[in-house]
């Protein structure tokens, strides 16, 4: 079992490290010191070693993630984009990035959140991809974000939107204190930057 575990965190390193190379040195020698430990046999340090790569190649992802945000669109501002990596969960939750704008002078509030390598993200792909069972629970309506599908339901006071792209990223955008809710909602994903977006998410 530990021989197949290693295995599969080989794997998912390798994964990972492959839209990191530029900055990946310090992973690259923590893989060949676990691949090392595994031909010695000593199989609980390889795989710590490896859990120490994964952890390093979700952080740097991470870190890149907020450079995708849109910046605010007129009559607005923005704080700076936050992003969240490690911790016991981060492979349940996937890895999140996030950003609040606030229209100057209003009440206006918006919010941004990517999430990427999450396991919720196939069933949520799924059910949007499917209009009647959409229809059917009463979530909103579907609307196309750059030639894709996306889910915008209005809320008590503002609209939500949520956005699989590619089917690897979930965006998801709550815009509040506005009557252009569902405009702004649509027109902050329409910004984002998605050749960089998806570089980081190969």
């Amino acid at each position: 079992m530990k021989i197949k575990s290693i295995a599969i965190l080989v794997v998912t390193a390798v994964c990972f490290l492959t839209p990191l190379s530029a900055s990946a040195d310090q992973i690259s020698d923590q893989i060949q010191r676990a691949l090392k430990l595994y031909q010695q046999g000593k199989l609980t340090q390889a795989m710590d070693e490896l859990q120490f790569a994964l952890a390093e190649m979700r952080r740097k992802k991470a870190s890149a993630l907020p450079a995708v945000f849109p910046p605010p669109p007129a009559g607005w501002k923005a704080k700076k984009a936050q992003f969240v990596s490690g911790g016991a969960g981060i492979m349940a939750a996937g890895i999140q990035a996030s950003r609040e704008y606030y229209q100057d002078g209003g009440r206006g509030r918006a919010h941004m959140e990517l999430t990427t390598d999450s396991p919720m993200l196939q069933g949520l792909a799924m059910m949007m991809s499917n209009p009647m069972l959409l229809q059917a629970s009463g979530q909103g309506r579907l609307v196309r974000i750059r030639g894709q599908k996306a889910l915008l339901k209005p809320t008590g006071n503002g609209a939500e939107l949520q956005w699989v792209i590619d089917g690897k990223v979930l965006l998801l955008v709550r815009v509040s204190n506005t009557p252009q809710a569902e405009s702004l909602a649509q027109e902050l994903a329409g910004k984002l930057d998605l050749a960089k977006l998806r570089e980081l998410a190969k």
